[in-house]
């Protein structure tokens, strides 16, 4: 994915590849991870999404940024935290709601 002059929106690039997992950060300039989801999903209904970011659950939850079913990590976390995150929702069937958020 690429961006346009727009700020906010995203162009496909790379469609012909095989994705299988959006791992983003909820919080970023321009379009929060929710929305960069939301926008990949369009195109791509079966993609995995797998957040990160530094608040807690009900800080992203509570503010309406996600849904409380979404997958998430909370930062920091390790390479070996974030592998097995990673595993453990690309394991899952699509679009599978467990969280685990720190």
């Amino acid at each position: 994915m690429t961006r346009t002059g727009k700020p906010g929106r995203i162009v496909n690039v790379g469609w012909t590849l095989e994705i299988d997992l959006l791992f983003t950060d909820i919080v970023m300039p321009d379009i929060n991870g929710r929305g960069l989801a939301e926008q990949a999903s369009a195109t791509r209904p079966e993609l995995k999404v797998l957040y990160m970011t530094g608040y807690t659950r009900d800080a992203v939850v509570h503010n309406g940024i996600i849904d409380r079913r979404v997958e998430l990590i909370g930062k920091p976390f390790t390479l070996d935290e974030l592998a097995a995150r990673v595993r453990e929702v690309l394991d899952r069937g699509p679009r599978g709601f467990v969280t685990h958020g720190k």
